[in-house]
């Protein structure tokens, strides 16, 4: 998900979301460009930690969200890219 605010009159800021739903966790990243090496390192290492609930599958499937939001769409596109077949829950009636 991206969402474009203006920040203190500065031309606007785009932030991105991805999150991951694991049971009754819920996982929720919020990150601009700038910090999007340093989210994917951060879930990294979240996943080499053996206490950690995000395990190496998890960091597989958000990294890859991550780098792929951030091809997505032209820096300028009008719309905002909210939907993909994966933001479906798999507990959802509206699942494929």
């Amino acid at each position: 998900m991206r969402r474009t605010w203006p920040d203190n009159g500065d031309p606007l800021q785009t932030w991105n979301v991805v999150a991951l739903i694991k049971g009754h966790e819920r996982f929720i990243f919020v990150y601009d460009a700038m910090s999007r090496e340093m989210l994917i390192d951060e879930i990294r290492y979240r996943a080499a930690d053996p206490d950690s609930p995000i395990n190496w599958q998890d960091a597989t499937l958000l990294t890859q969200r991550i780098r792929q939001d951030s091809e997505g769409l032209h820096p300028h596109h009008p719309f905002i890219s909210s939907h993909s077949d994966e933001s479906y829950r798999f507990d959802s009636p509206e699942s494929p």
